[in-house]
């Protein structure tokens, strides 16, 4: 799921993930605001084609098993929180 702690990243601008059954989502990166927050270190290289490359710092290490954790239950509940979800919009 995760890079190995200690390796280099590239990151893309956004992705798409799938949640539960059907739910496609593009979710954006925000490797600035996880810079501002102590999460990663950035790296640019005078290259070219430019490139930067996002290592997590220790406190960005400790959140890959919560966050491992939250991606586990998510895997697990997705289904019955979509259903709970659309039970309640069509109950209106």
């Amino acid at each position: 799921m995760f890079p190995a702690p200690s390796t280099p990243i590239r990151m893309m601008t956004s992705r798409s993930i799938t949640v539960g059954r059907d739910a496609r989502q593009s979710v954006p990166h925000h490797p600035v605001r996880l810079e501002q927050n102590g999460l990663v270190v950035r790296r640019r290289y005078a290259e070219a084609p430019p490139r930067v490359e996002y290592e997590l710092t220790g406190p960005g290490r400790g959140l890959i098993e919560p966050l491992s954790a939250l991606g586990r239950w998510t895997e697990r509940y997705a289904d019955e929180v979509l259903d709970a979800r659309e039970g309640a919009v069509s109950g209106r």
